[in-house]
């Protein structure tokens, strides 16, 4: 293929409108593709890695529509297994001009250092959890929120509560990241409760044991200690509540896999178009290459390899943007655990892969007429 590269070098610029409107669709399409396969790939990823996680969430068995009493908490502690809990009230939020239930985000009170319960899933930086610590109304802030709205640290800005009918204002301490979640908004639960008349609810509590093996007994023992309480509780690991999360929107991960694959359909009709014309063009060039000799291996390769080569450049293309704008800052298309996407070498590899399978199959049908063609018929059609 070596020696034929600069024969299908000029083949691919022979028609340079053609490469270039080719090569741009292929580009966008490949663009597109990769940053659906970052949002599968980041979930599966999310959903492997919380299932080694040592975290139960505890939420009320009727749903996240209601609360418990904070008084759960102390059995909570006593129930074997556990080593810490952190109690949380949702307060909803919303900021600005809001238009919809869609331009709210995730925002919780809660107590103590979270960064206990967390570990390695939470990360804010030393000098933010200060400031958090010491101000009454102080805010740790996920990374999407901090561009989405432009905050900065020390700025104070007022929040339009959706769960609850209280507006509150915060001061902005700094970043805090959940590994599943780059849109969070956590506060102070002392200061959302005397909002609200301290009430004494608990809309979650994140409970850690000792390691990933004890999640299921001691969810077993946290349902069955409430079971017959008046408010009794739904205990799941951090996997499983990710799960019921993404299953209240359908099935995210199977609709963005089918909108990919019908992505790379979609380009590949395109390639194959471009190809043939390309081949058909160039009947009487081929023709008289098998009569001087060449053989079918050396056709099939002028075809796919001009194939590869508009694949190559495209896939760097849409690759390349898709990394460029997506692979450092990352991207969101909601909430929770579908607003932290950033896009990895591999996916980038994978891409690449598409471009190059893409480019095959679509030059196989042009390639198998080049092949077939004979040296008598293709020498008819004069130019």
């Amino acid at each position: 293929m070596l020696r034929l590269l600069p024969l299908i070098l000029k083949n691919a610029r022979r028609n340079l409108r053609r490469t270039l409107f080719t090569v741009g669709g292929l580009g966008v399409s490949l663009f597109l593709f990769t940053a659906l396969l970052t949002v599968v790939s980041s979930l599966d990823g999310m959903l492997e890695r919380s299932a080694s996680n040592p975290i139960l969430l505890v939420t009320p068995k009727a749903g996240w529509a209601h609360v418990m009493p904070e008084s759960h908490g102390s059995k909570l502690a006593h129930v074997p297994g556990v080593r810490r809990i952190a109690p949380y009230l949702f307060y909803g939020g919303s900021y600005g001009d809001v238009r919809g239930p869609q331009d709210s985000f995730t925002s919780m009170g809660t107590e103590g250092d979270v960064r206990e319960i967390w570990g390695h899933q939470l990360v804010i930086p030393e000098a933010d959890f200060a400031c958090y610590l010491k101000e009454r109304t102080g805010a740790v802030v996920g990374q999407q929120l901090l561009a989405r709205f432009g905050w900065t640290r020390g700025q104070k800005v007022k929040l339009r509560g959706t769960a609850w009918p209280v507006d509150l204002e915060f001061v902005i301490c700094g970043q805090a990241d959940f590994e599943t979640d780059k849109s969070s908004f956590v506060m102070h639960r002392s200061y959302l409760e005397a909002a609200l008349g301290n009430p004494g609810y608990v809309t979650m509590f994140a409970v850690q044991v000792a390691t990933a093996g004890d999640v299921a007994e001691v969810s077993r023992r946290i349902t069955e200690t409430f079971a017959t309480t008046g408010d009794p509780v739904r205990a799941q690991s951090q996997r499983q509540f990710m799960e019921g999360f993404l299953s209240v929107m359908g099935d995210v991960r199977g609709l963005v896999r089918g909108i990919a694959v019908l992505v790379l359909l979609a380009v590949m009709l395109l390639v194959a178009n471009s190809i043939a014309m390309s081949t058909r063009e160039r009947t009487v060039e081929l023709a008289v290459l098998k009569a001087l000799g060449f053989r079918g291996a050396h056709i099939v390769t002028l075809v796919v390899g001009e194939a590869l080569v508009l694949g190559l450049f495209a896939g760097g293309i849409g690759c390349g943007a898709a990394y460029a704008l997506f692979g450092g800052r990352g991207f969101a298309i909601g909430v929770g655990p579908l607003s932290g996407f950033s896009v990895t070498p591999e996916v980038l590899g994978w891409g690449v892969v598409a471009a190059l399978v893409v480019a095959v199959l679509a030059s196989a049908l042009p390639a198998l007429r080049a092949l077939r063609a004979g040296v008598v018929e293709g020498l008819r059609h004069v130019a």
